[in-house]
């Protein structure tokens, strides 16, 4: 075995998803989404030397399987509480109006969040090399952030600006997970930083504001429960974007761009960049959302 040949199984060992990348890219040859990959077991004794190989990789593809089996049932599930006299959603869930619209945006923009926030605390630890506590600490930058806006939001100062808040969340959620994605490609811990406060920000804008839309575009006797929904959206979103996330990051052997002093990479990239762009895409929701009727300024309180 020659060194370059020794260095070359031992580099796919170590990043097995990087082959499945070699093969689709540079040869062409079309894999199916897989969970995970990981070295096995090589040693084919009952083969001949001419048939046995010095790596073999195992490509597992059960986890992209139950995603797409969870999006049936949960498809199925709405269909099925639909029918029902007593339904747990609101009749008008998903639907063309203000309802509708606000559901869109509270599940896109966490399905975005939840595609790469899962791996913010690894990038903090591999690429940056901060200590347990530093690592906790920029992890709640994003709370943090979240908690301020909120109480300064809800001031009544904000009153006719607060209709807009359906817009301006998502466009800040899109762009701390831009900033996030440029600062984890290049290692720049301050971008990151700053990245994930413009989320917690656009989280405090546009959660109480699509919530209190929902209510009000709701009818008297759905509006609690169409009120009580909204976390219930929120996670089902989170859930589906980790699930997705999850198959992204091993794909494109993200935990070990991440280790790479230099920045992230391609990798980071695009986990963030695929968060920014579905996160944008929820800015259409909140505009239609505007339109279908809670542009006006909101009565200020007296």
């Amino acid at each position: 075995m020659t060194v370059q040949h020794a260095f070359l199984v031992e580099f796919f060992r170590d990043h097995p998803a990087l082959l499945a990348e070699l093969l689709q890219r540079q040869l062409g040859v079309p894999l199916p989404a897989f969970s995970s990959a990981r070295p096995a077991e090589a040693d084919l004794t009952e083969l001949p030397p001419e048939f046995r190989a010095d790596l073999v990789l195992h490509f597992s593809f059960q986890g992209a399987l139950a995603l797409v089996v969870g999006m049936v049932a949960l498809v199925a599930a709405f269909a099925l509480d639909a029918r029902q006299a007593d339904p747990v959603f609101p009749r008008r869930s998903f639907r063309a109006d203000v309802v509708g619209f606000g559901m869109w945006v509270m599940a896109m923009v966490s399905f975005a969040h939840y595609l790469a926030q899962p791996y913010v605390a690894l990038g903090l630890q591999e690429q940056f090399g901060l200590a347990a506590a530093w690592v906790g600490a920029g992890s709640v930058v994003l709370a943090l952030s979240w908690s301020g806006a909120a109480i300064l939001a809800s001031g009544r100062r904000f009153d006719d600006w607060r209709p807009a808040f359906t817009i301006a969340g998502p466009i800040l959620v899109a762009l701390g997970e831009g900033v996030t994605a440029l600062g984890m490609a290049q290692g720049w811990l301050g971008l990151v930083i700053a990245g994930q406060a413009g989320v917690g920000v656009g989280f405090a804008l546009f959660w109480g504001r699509v919530t209190q839309a929902v209510m009000d575009g709701a009818p008297e006797e759905e509006r609690d429960r169409a009120g009580g929904i909204m976390p219930t959206i929120a996670s089902l979103g989170s859930a589906v974007g980790a699930g997705v996330g999850s198959i992204l990051a091993v794909s494109t052997d993200l935990a070990g761009a991440l280790q790479q002093p230099d920045g992230g990479g391609q990798a980071a990239a695009f986990q963030w960049g695929t968060a920014a762009l579905f996160a944008g895409a929820a800015v259409a929701a909140g505009w239609r959302q505007y339109r279908a009727g809670e542009g006006q300024p909101q009565p200020r309180a007296t």
